[in-house]
């Protein structure tokens, strides 16, 4: 049962690897050795090109792949309207990851210019749901690395959003 669970969790991870978001299931890691984690963190590391500089420091991050690996599967056994998966980042904290890929600057989103031009006026027919990639005002997530500009691309694509969303109307 364990080699069995095993290889329908490295095969889901090879799988949608190529989707770079591996699903990991309800209490799949619940019956995997260390072993067995072990083989999956190095198969991890191959798919994403990730070398230690230290059997210490490789330890470490293995400590932390298996916290978020549980993390993942704790969510995904939930209620939730997304799912979570493995992928560049599972080796690192969540307090590092912070550190190294969010910007410290404040994200201000009070304006002095106000408008009521998208509020909602009593008679409007609202659509239960509107999912704006598919109207073309919005493009999918990018990966923008350790730009510290990322503040700037916020305020921009917000901004492009918006203009996005005027031009369908």
């Amino acid at each position: 049962m364990k080699v069995a669970t095993f290889l329908l969790l490295v095969t889901l991870f090879t799988v949608s690897s190529a989707l770079d978001l591996p699903i990991i299931g309800p209490n799949a890691t619940n019956s995997l050795t260390d072993d067995a984690f072990e083989a999956l963190f190095q198969s991890w590391q191959a798919t994403f090109n990730k070398a230690y500089s230290s059997t210490e420091e490789k330890d470490g991050r293995f400590q932390v792949f298996k916290d978020n690996l549980r993390f993942i599967e704790e969510h995904n056994s939930g209620n939730h309207t997304y799912m979570l998966g493995l992928n560049k980042f599972a080796d690192l904290t969540n307090e590092e990851f912070r550190t190294i890929y969010t910007s410290n600057m404040s994200m201000n989103t009070t304006s002095t210019v106000t408008s009521d031009r998208y509020a909602f006026r009593p008679g409007d027919v609202l659509p239960e749901f509107v999912d704006w990639r598919e109207q073309g005002a919005v493009t999918p997530v990018k990966d923008q690395g350790r730009c510290g500009e990322s503040f700037g691309l916020y305020k921009i694509s917000s901004i492009m959003v918006v203009r996005g969303v005027n031009l369908l109307h």
